[in-house]
């Protein structure tokens, strides 16, 4: 490797490169920078200034010609430098634009009536009659769980990861200082294997029928979440239970769609915006478990 040589180049963090150089090129660069003196360790580059100093060596390639606007931030070299010694040199991204106080205050706004939103929803359904709703299901739950049956779930997109995400609090736990036992509780989205050997065998809207078939019993419990209550997947494993004496429970949005006369019990979200129906449908599945772990500890 000779003088002027990078000794290795890597990207480190997001906005900066660094680039290490032999003794010798690092010694050569302390040198131009005595001879300028910079006021400051950190000196912006501009032509003619001290980007013309380095100019030999971006024209060697012994160091790479920055594209974007950079700053140099000069560092010294051991005392005693030695062969298996070399100094740094970095160049910093300096585009980044400063916070626009206008934009800042609108998306301030955005998130204050984001919050406002979700919490009059909340505030809504807490007076009807879903709090009545959710004991029901939490009791025929509870009961099937203490007969031998299971939770199934299934949804698509965000209601496909409340589906494990509900499922999960039932297998492990919910509230820390509630110990008991793993409560038998499984998605049908969550096996990416079955699912697209499914969806190539016999279509998209079959993918949660097909495993409810083969994993579902009379007795069971299957949840079928859909913000619009028409996802045609879900719908079908909704009739598919019914078809097989598995009680159907749904977390719906909306109207409740046509999985709405398909349900024994449903909890529907009084509104058309997908992200409160979510915001509602996890808050409902904590709702849920809490209150299943009370029929059973209840009952014990």
């Amino acid at each position: 490797m000779t003088g002027l040589e990078p000794a290795a180049s890597g990207v480190t963090g997001r906005r900066s490169n660094q680039l290490s150089y032999t003794p010798f090129a690092v010694l050569s660069l302390r040198v131009l920078e005595k001879l300028h003196r910079p006021k400051s360790r950190l000196c912006k580059a501009a032509p003619g200034g001290r980007q013309a100093l380095y100019e030999p060596f971006f024209e060697k390639k012994a160091i790479p010609r920055p594209t974007a606007p950079f700053v140099w931030i000069p560092v010294g070299l051991p005392r005693h430098a030695g062969a298996g010694n070399v100094g740094k040199l970095h160049h910093q991204n300096t585009s980044e634009k400063t916070v626009n106080n206008d934009t800042n205050q609108a998306l301030k706004n955005r998130a204050q009536a984001v919050f406002t939103d979700s919490a009059a929803v909340k505030t809504q359904i807490a007076a009807s009659d879903a709090p009545d709703i959710l004991a029901r299901m939490a009791q025929t739950a509870g009961h099937s769980i203490q007969n031998g049956g299971k939770v199934m779930l299934c949804g698509n997109g965000g209601s496909a990861a409340d589906a494990q995400h509900i499922a999960a609090e039932l297998v492990v736990r919910l509230r820390a200082e509630r110990e008991r036992d793993a409560l038998p509780a499984l998605t049908l989205t969550q096996d990416t294997s079955t699912l697209t050997a499914c969806a190539n065998d016999y279509g998209f809207d079959h993918i949660f029928e097909r495993p409810l078939r083969a994993l579902g019993r009379t007795g069971d419990v299957l949840i079928g979440i859909t913000t619009s209550g028409g996802s045609p997947n879900v719908v079908k494993a909704m009739e598919a239970a019914k078809d097989m004496g598995i009680t159907v429970f749904g977390f719906l949005g909306g109207s409740g769609g046509k999985a709405l006369a398909i349900c024994d019990e449903a909890f529907v979200v009084p509104d058309s915006d997908t992200g409160r129906i979510q915001e509602s449908h996890i808050t409902a599945g904590h709702v849920l478990v809490e209150l299943i772990e009370d029929v059973l500890k209840a009952e014990t």
